[in-house]
Order: C-alpha cells, then sequence, then structure tokens
C-alpha cells in the first residue's frame, strides 16, 4: 500500500513539472503559478513517503539484527516452515514474551526470513508459539496463509463435531417392514410439559363436578 502511495504522489509529481514547464515555455504565468503550488505539494508529499519507507526500513532492520545477535544461542535459521497443523497455535504479542516460553521449555526457537517480516517459531508437544516481526503491519508472512488455513479448518472440524453429537443422540428404528424412522429424544422442556397437562387433568377428574 506504501509502494503504491509513493508511486502515485511521483506520477503526480513528475506530470504537473512537466505541465509547469510547459506553461512557463508558452509565458502563461498565471496558470503556471497555480501549478508551481501543486508542484510543491506533490514534492512535500512525495518526499514525506518516501522518508516514511526508509524509517520502517530502517527500524525493522535494526530490531532484526539486535534479536538475531543477542539471542543466536538459541535460534535456528530454516528453509522451510515445519509442520503445526497438529498443534494449538499460541500467537505471542512480542519476542521478549517468546523468550520467556523458551526459558521454560528449553527448546530452540526457528526462524524463516522473508522480504519484508521474519517468523518465530517454538514447537512444543502440543502447542506452537508464534511471533511475526513484520516491517509494516500490512507487510507479508509466509506463516499468514498457514494459520489462516489451520484456523478454517478447524471450524469446519467443530461444525462437523456438531453433527455428529446431534447424530448420537438420535435413535433408528428398524421395523418388520424394513422401513426405518429416526427417532429424535425427549426434550427435557417436553417432558416437563406432558407431566404438567397430566397433572391438571387428573384435577379436573377429581375435583370438577362431571357433566
Amino acid at each position: 500500500m506504501k509502494n503504491n502511495t509513493k508511486l502515485i504522489w511521483g506520477v503526480c509529481l513528475v506530470a504537473s513539472a512537466l505541465g509547469l514547464f510547459y506553461l512557463l515555455y508558452k509565458n502563461i504565468y498565471t496558470y503556471a503559478f497555480i501549478l508551481f503550488a501543486l508542484v510543491l505539494v506533490f514534492l512535500v508529499l512525495f518526499m514525506k513517503e518516501l522518508t516514511g519507507a526508509k524509517s520502517s526500513e530502517m527500524i525493522y532492520d535494526g530490531i532484526l539484527r539486535s534479536i538475531l545477535k543477542t539471542y543466536d544461542a538459541v535460534l535456528i535459521d530454516i528453509e522451510k516452515v515445519p509442520d503445526i497443523d497438529v498443534r494449538n497455535i499460541i500467537k505471542v504479542s512480542s519476542f521478549e514474551k517468546l523468550i520467556d516460553a523458551q526459558i521454560e521449555l528449553r527448546k530452540p526457537i526457528f526462524y524463516k526470513m522473508s522480504m519484508n517480516s521474519c517468523s518465530f517459531i517454538l514447537l512444543d508437544e502440543e502447542e506452537v508459539y508464534i511471533f511475526v516481526l513484520r516491517m509494516n503491519e500490512d507487510s507479508f508472512s509466509p506463516l499468514d496463509d498457514i494459520i489462516l488455513e489451520i484456523e478454517q479448518n478447524s471450524d469446519k472440524k467443530k461444525k462437523n463435531q456438531h453433527i455428529l453429537d446431534g447424530i448420537e443422540r438420535t435413535t433408528i428404528i428398524k421395523l418388520d417392514n424394513m422401513k426405518s424412522y429416526k427417532v429424535s429424544p425427549i426434550r427435557e422442556k417436553d417432558v416437563n410439559e406432558a407431566k404438567e397437562k397430566s397433572f391438571l387433568e387428573k384435577l379436573k377428574r377429581e375435583y370438577l363436578p362431571k357433566k
């Protein structure tokens, strides 16, 4: 997104500058003054976008170098993200919290570097702890698609389990004529309503005068 914005301001700057030169060449100074103001605006916006992008990259590179240098003893560089489909995913909010988990589990942290992000993975028997360092909030990580797919599969499994639970509470009765009938379980509410209705009918028979 930032690269697109930078490109837009750059194109506007070039187009307005060319228009300014054309108006000056034709001695149309009234419109040239207005276009000159637009050139200044587009120049400021373009430089702001360019400086902001460099700052984000410098901050990201600085943090990443510091992490790799400080915790080199417990970090392992990997070429492929390990299989995490069978584990519970725990996304931690900072690398320091990931280190806290590593100290407790005493296991290495795998990391996978991408173009604008670096993924850190700590595997346990049942859980996987994940932290992603990103250059920008929308920087892509290979783990993004993997986690999304796992979460979607988990939702499908929960729905399927709910259907199976309903099937387990249903009885299939097969008669001699080879026809099968599905009998759903009687709800507690229905039982209570039936008991109440039977009790009221009994009172009517005992205490109300017979016609």
